[in-house]
């Protein structure tokens, strides 16, 4: 997919997703950046996540999921290979997007 192909699509998932996080559900802010270290960081919503399962792909129409944190994006990593860890939301949510390989 071609970058401005993968601009629009992100851009056409963020417009869809209310400029909110797939994950979270915030905007500029996640929770997750905090960790108690004095203030919370800021953090836009501009990871394109998408099933990395799709070889050779860096996020299509086919196997996009979302717009996420970037923080966000690394927590569906740990959770994608560990099934015990996945409520009943992050099992749907890495249910979307193409689920096999090419």
């Amino acid at each position: 997919m071609a970058e401005r192909e993968r601009k629009a699509l992100k851009a056409r998932l963020l417009r869809e997703q209310e400029g909110k996080c797939a994950i979270c559900g915030r905007g500029d802010f996640c929770p997750a950046t905090y960790f108690g270290h004095g203030d919370s960081k800021v953090q836009t919503v501009n990871t394109l996540d998408h099933n990395h399962s799709h070889t050779g792909c860096n996020g299509c129409e086919q196997c996009a999921r979302g717009v996420t944190h970037s923080i966000c994006n690394r927590t569906i990593t740990i959770l994608e290979i560990n099934p015990r860890l996945q409520n009943d939301f992050m099992k749907a949510y890495l249910a979307r997007g193409l689920s096999s390989t090419l």
